[in-house]
């Protein structure tokens, strides 16, 4: 009788592992093709902007388009870091004959962004040397992939994998 129920139990393992097993292989798969677009389409969009020099509307437009075009939805978020010098006077303990100046960054969001472009309807310029940087995260609400079948399984697609990228540099040119 015993070996019966054993029988039952590894043929429902068996089974199990040939089915679970695949899915979870295809739905990984999805997964890592959508974080693979992510990161080219994020790659491209900052290099663009640092290239440019300037960021304007048809640019983000085109950048959220081909965010959207991998049927996720994604928080954005944009920093551009303004550097800054100011003159030293010969009194101050941080003066240098070969620096005699000071630097620092002023940190703009994408809100600041966004107004600039949307708002103000002009393009948004950076200057040679400045730092843009753009963070995509996969939003809660996103349901492809693993967390389709992990979410089905566990019943808890917060602790699920989501996608991630962030790509930024050094401003290479500026708009005159």
């Amino acid at each position: 009788m015993g070996s019966h129920i054993d029988k039952i139990v590894i043929t429902f393992l068996v089974i199990l592992v040939l089915i679970v097993s695949p899915m979870m292989q295809v739905f990984s798969n999805i997964d890592k093709t959508a974080q693979n677009q992510v990161n080219v389409i994020t790659n491209q969009f900052q290099k663009e902007v640092r290239n440019r020099g300037f960021l304007d509307k048809e640019l983000y437009e085109t950048f959220n388009k081909n965010l959207i075009s991998t049927g996720r939805i994604y928080n954005v978020k944009l920093q551009h870091k303004k550097l800054t010098y100011y003159p030293l006077k010969e009194s101050n303990p941080q003066y240098k004959i070969s620096k005699p100046f000071m630097e620092d960054y002023y940190i703009f969001n994408e809100k600041q962004i966004f107004n600039k472009i949307y708002n103000q309807n002009n393009l948004y310029k950076m200057k040679k040397g400045d730092e843009f940087s753009v963070l995509v995260e996969e939003m809660e609400g996103s349901t492809k992939g693993t967390k389709v079948f992990w979410g089905y399984v566990i019943q808890d697609p917060k602790n699920l994998p989501k996608i991630f990228s962030k790509f930024g540099g050094v401003v290479e040119n500026e708009l005159r």
